[in-house]
């Protein structure tokens, strides 16, 4: 099976290629699917890039299947997004024919799980020591009032970040079949919209 879509929109489609239990991508790897140790999925949006990635590692290695379209796409009308749909599938049932009982994590893992833990932990500490700072300087009332908003929702967001990403938590997970057949049902889904 063969499909090419883009990992960001200002970039052009890659070309990834699954035959034998082999993927290969135009980037120029190749990955047999018996040797893959791990296996993620991770979806966010942000900063107008809506991303889904299907991370395949090995041997220290992160090989993804990545998607990027700009926020404002419409998924019904992006060949990019079908054609997602309609690989990952296909990778995730031979990597669940070749490694029997393999999951598939939900959310970033390694470093990036990291670093967000720790820019929230950063956030949460700044605003708070901002608020403590303004206290101890003797700010006036109405002064504190206007900016201890800003402290306390930079605080409160810094807060929501590390704890959405704090590392002790184990993050959810499905089989390669079951998260197979969320993708089919989304891609059957676009064919109603």
């Amino acid at each position: 099976m063969k499909a090419a879509f883009r990992a960001a929109p200002a970039l052009g489609p890659t070309g990834y290629e699954l035959t034998g239990g082999v993927l290969r991508s135009d980037a120029g790897w190749a990955l047999p699917l018996t040797e893959v140790e791990a296996v993620t999925f991770v979806t966010f949006t942000a900063a107008r890039l809506r991303q889904m990635r299907l991370d395949l590692f090995h041997g220290g290695h992160r090989r993804s299947v990545g998607l990027g379209l700009s926020q404002g796409t419409d998924p019904a009308q992006s060949d990019d997004y079908r054609q997602f749909l309609a690989f990952a599938p296909a990778v995730l049932e031979e990597l669940e024919r070749g490694q029997p009982g393999m999951q598939v994590t939900l959310g970033e893992v390694g470093r990036a799980r990291l670093v967000m833990f720790a820019l929230g932990l950063v956030a949460a500490l700044v605003g708070i020591g901002l608020f403590v700072l303004a206290l101890a300087t003797g700010v006036t009332g109405a002064r504190l009032a206007k900016g201890g908003g800003a402290m306390a929702a930079l605080a409160l967001l810094g807060l929501i970040i590390a704890w959405g990403a704090h590392p002790w938590r184990k993050l959810p997970e499905l089989t390669p079949r079951e998260l197979s057949a969320r993708f089919r049902r989304w891609l059957a889904d676009l064919g109603r919209a």
